[in-house]
């Protein structure tokens, strides 16, 4: 009952609260619990509300095509049904919520988590919610510190509640909600508003301490699975989002393991200048150690020849004999800066096949002997071009370029297309995206960019979605965030997914139509009594008759079943089989009695099959 209870309290916060003003009138909630917590989590309610009436695209997502103020009704109107209360009371209550704090108080003996939602100046809230379960066998109160709190469920599953100073608290167990309430009673409202310096963010989250924790979903979201990561090198996580920054923070320690690989000598790379703005992939690292990412490779290579010493060892010695390099003494010895840039992306294949490499050296004329070693072992006594370009000298061998520009390598494809935009720019002016990386984090030694705008073909005039940069021994990732081009992305993303879904589920159907079609042309004329019926004779393999989607079974229609076909008047509209009814979000495939098959919307759909629920579920995401 509780989880179904919180999904329901979660679109009616969503859709339910009313804008209450700008950003800056929020109330912060983390001063309402003192004791320290592994995760913490708050939202400014009301401008999220606010956020999404103006992005209908970001509608499209969260509520996978349905229309909000439909899961608002329904949402409301289920959650009423629970509480005995008239829908209008719970729209009312909700309407003076502005802020939301998540607490997840444990996670080694037993995860507790509570919710605290802010309703402002309102009182009376939880009572105009509950007033309906007075005499329900499960509804239960008791009285704590001078404050009533009631319970709906019966063992470890209520759901527990109270109310004090417009601050209303929920949690799945007594003892979490004692523990607020004595420690709200000593935070005055006053003393928990923002501070004069600015507004709060729109969301704000933190874990500390302990282990991370990860949860991982299954593709029916069903199943939730919580799994511990255990990084000693991490100290703090903090993610903000403001309605257009994004930014997440992960503290280390300068002596774990993290932080040793990615510690540069903190001064921002000369490389991210060659990254060009229209890259959609960039990882720019200045290494502390070179001799760190050396070690990365040989830990990589080791793993590819599980631990068969003798084949790792013939994979070195190979590489020396191909190569006439040695890589720890020649290669990485002299490497200061590694960058890799994709210069274009189209597939999964451009990861390597439009990639460039560079690599800041520390001796220029070293660099150049290393590449003429590398340069001619790759020739094998074939031809090697050499040509002077923009002040590069560029080697052309087996469909591979290797140019040196002072002290920088850089390597690509033949026909890569970046190859010319990061030479230009080594040594010439910055390119945008590296003045905006250095001016926001001039300390930072390594970045992995994303540039979301050249990834999609969008206008280049978008800024880069996201960096992730390292230095002061913090890892920070930081993004300008178009709600709506990223709505629009996604929503596009989602509509590909969702159509090669709808494509196979359809080939199923269809084969269970056809399969209908050959039973009856075995007995006389009749249907099948059921789809048991088709095996292992028409449909040997089982998968055939559960949608790939949400792995449920197809509804075969009860008065299809022993039926003549020749008794069906109208077979193009006489349905067959269909989806089950909350298969698809947006609606489900329907096979007719004529052998066709058609994708109807959901109001369509429900029609079709003839649901019969004055109120339509809410599917869980």
């Amino acid at each position: 009952m509780s989880e179904t209870i919180l999904w329901k309290l979660f679109i009616v916060l969503l859709l339910g609260t009313r804008p209450v003003g700008p950003a800056a009138q929020a109330v912060l909630l983390r001063q309402c619990f003192t004791q320290p917590v592994p995760i913490y989590a708050e939202a400014d309610v009301s401008a999220i509300r606010r956020m999404m009436a103006d992005a209908p695209e970001l509608q499209e997502i969260v509520f996978d095509g349905q229309d909000p103020a439909v899961a608002y009704e329904e949402a409301a109107g289920q959650l009423s049904g629970m509480l005995k209360t008239a829908s209008a009371d719970v729209k009312r209550a909700f309407e003076s919520v502005r802020g939301a704090g998540l607490w997840v108080l444990g996670l080694e003996d037993r995860t507790r988590v509570l919710l605290v939602l802010d309703c402002g100046e309102a009182r009376g809230v939880l009572d105009g919610l509950l007033r309906g379960l007075a005499d329900d066998p499960q509804y239960r109160s008791t009285s704590y510190a001078g404050t009533t709190v009631c319970g709906l469920g019966a063992g470890d599953d209520a759901l527990w509640m109270a109310e004090q100073d417009g601050r209303v608290a929920l949690a799945l167990d007594l003892l979490t909600v004692q523990e607020f309430l004595l420690a709200a009673r000593e935070v005055p409202r006053e003393g928990a508003r923002a501070p004069a310096a600015g507004p709060p963010p729109m969301l704000y989250a933190e874990l500390a301490g302990g282990p991370l924790l990860a949860m991982l979903r299954s593709q029916g979201f069903e199943d939730v699975v919580a799994v511990l990561l255990d990084m000693p090198s991490w100290k703090k996580l903090t993610a903000s989002f403001d309605g257009r920054h994004l930014e997440v923070c992960l503290e280390v320690d300068p002596e774990g393991r993290l932080a040793q690989v990615l510690l540069g000598p903190n001064r921002p790379p000369k490389l991210l200048a060659a990254v060009p703005d229209s890259a959609p992939i960039a990882v720019v690292v200045s290494l502390k150690d070179p001799m760190e990412l050396y070690r990365l490779i040989r830990m990589a290579v080791a793993e590819m020849y599980a631990g068969a010493q003798d084949a790792e060892g013939e994979f070195w010695e190979e590489f020396r004999h191909d190569t006439g390099l040695d890589l720890e003494k020649d290669v990485f010895a002299n490497v200061t800066e590694a960058a890799y840039i994709v210069g274009q992306m189209e597939s999964g294949r451009d990861l390597l096949e439009r990639a460039v490499f560079v690599f800041e050296t520390r001796d220029a004329g070293k660099a150049r002997g290393s590449v003429e070693v590398l340069v001619n072992a790759v020739a094998r006594g074939g031809a090697v071009e050499v040509a002077e370009v923009n002040g590069a000298t560029i080697w052309h061998v087996r469909d591979t370029c290797v140019a040196l520009k002072g002290g920088t390598v850089v390597m690509a494809e033949e026909r890569n297309a970046a190859l010319s935009s990061v030479l230009e720019q080594l040594g010439g002016p910055a390119s945008m995206l590296a003045e905006q990386s250095h001016a926001r984090y001039p300390h930072a030694t390594s970045a992995f960019i994303v540039n979301l705008a050249a990834m999609t073909g969008r206008a280049q005039a978008e800024p880069v979605l996201g960096g992730l940069w390292f230095g002061d021994n913090r890892l920070t990732m930081q993004a300008d965030v178009d709600i709506a081009s990223l709505g629009g992305t996604l929503s596009g993303v989602r509509t590909s997914r969702e159509t090669g879904r709808r494509a196979a589920c359809t080939v199923l159907l269809h084969q269970l139509g056809i399969a209908c079609h050959q039973y009856a042309n075995d007995h006389q004329g009749a249907l099948p009594p059921d789809l048991a019926a088709l095996q292992p004779a028409y449909i040997p393999d089982a998968r055939v008759l559960v949608c790939p989607v949400s792995g449920k079974a197809y509804v075969y229609r009860r008065e299809a079943a022993g039926r003549a076909l020749k008794d069906i008047v109208n077979p193009v509209a006489t349905v067959l089989a269909h989806d089950a009814a909350d298969a698809h979000p947006g609606g489900g495939h329907v096979a007719y009695a004529d052998g066709h098959v058609e994708w109807l919307g959901r109001e369509a759909f429900w029609k079709a099959i003839g649901w019969p629920p004055a109120v339509a579920p809410v599917r869980p995401q």
